[in-house]
């Protein structure tokens, strides 16, 4: 991992910290975990609904299974100085199945951890939000500033999310800083998972000669961000001097569609089949990034070419 420097390296700036990250186990998290635990005091908490021990097993960590709801959160935040809150409710389809699960994970979860955290005196969480806040929008690419409309109680949690965080500012003197994250992809995403993500699905079904199945015309583009970058820009927020009371979208600004990441791994494929859109689903996502660029001085080091090839490599690596 190489950390981009703002008025320091991001080593010098948790060293002697303690930090919490929530959903640690996860596919994100365990990404921030292995890079912090080599700098700093790591606690993880994870009910391991969707995280694995495995991805984490091999690092000087503390884990601690338990669900975000749990008031004995509070136990934990005792010295933490910063909270990384990736625990949440990520599948879209899941939400519109179960919403009232969606909501208590990824609503009165986050209302706990907040409450447990001004109790303890914790002033900074770095908050997982989503693209999915904006829902289906015209003007592309998306900024900050453009009207949320989310499509879905996942997208509807989330932005609730960042209200609850900004509001905690201004009532509690914390310091949140909410990311929303566009499409991420990379190493640990698992492919048989409901929270997986298309290129997850696409590279394991294309390694194994499977069909592939494009939900509508294929047509439909994301901002596809590899994890790397996401830790980065967790790691970069961490560092703000203040809060801010607006989010920030980590996405690459590229706009792929589902057709282009097909052919990115293989031009020639015909295994493909295309069923019914999703609903819900939406139609173009690909962020403005101005905003990380000039707020946290982030620029994503790695383009979707080489993320997919990348990606292949250590699922080949991986497969038993």
């Amino acid at each position: 991992m190489i950390f981009t420097k703002q008025k320091r390296s991001s080593e010098e700036f948790f060293d002697g910290k303690k930090v919490l990250i929530t959903g640690g186990a996860g596919f994100i998290g365990s990404h921030i975990v292995e890079v912090l635990s080599k700098c700093c005091a790591v606690t993880v908490v994870d009910n391991l609904s969707s995280g694995k021990l495995d991805n984490i097993k091999a690092l000087d960590i503390d884990f601690i299974e338990m669900d975000i709801v749990d008031t004995k959160l509070e136990n934990i935040l005792k010295d933490v100085n910063i909270v990384f809150h990736l625990a949440a409710q990520t599948s879209v389809d899941n939400s519109l199945e179960i919403p009232l699960l969606d909501a208590n994970t990824n609503i009165l979860g986050l209302i706990n951890l907040l409450e447990c955290c001004r109790r303890k005196q914790v002033q900074r969480i770095i908050f997982s939000s989503s693209s999915a806040v904006y829902g289906n929008k015209a003007n592309i690419p998306i900024s900050e500033d453009d009207v949320c409309g989310p499509e879905s109680p996942y997208g509807i949690s989330k932005k609730t999310g960042e209200h609850y965080m900004f509001l905690y500012n201004r009532l509690y003197n914390m310091q949140n800083i909410c990311l929303r994250y566009f499409n991420v992809y990379g190493p640990r995403q698992d492919p048989d998972s409901q929270y997986s993500g298309v290129i997850s699905i696409f590279v394991t079904k294309y390694l194994n000669s499977d069909v592939l199945t494009i939900h509508g015309d294929g047509r439909q583009t994301r901002d596809y961000i590899h994890v790397s970058d996401v830790v980065k820009a967790n790691l970069l927020a961490a560092q703000l001097t203040k809060p801010m009371e607006r989010s920030i979208n980590i996405g690459t600004g590229v706009e792929t569609s589902v057709l282009d990441v097909v052919n990115t791994l293989d031009n020639n494929y015909s295994n493909i089949i295309h069923s019914k859109p999703r609903l819900g689903d939406i139609i173009r996502n690909v962020a403005k990034t101005n905003l990380a660029r000039e707020m946290l001085q982030f620029v994503p080091s790695i383009n979707i070419e080489t993320g997919i090839q990348e990606y292949v490599a250590w699922m080949k690596s991986h497969t038993n």
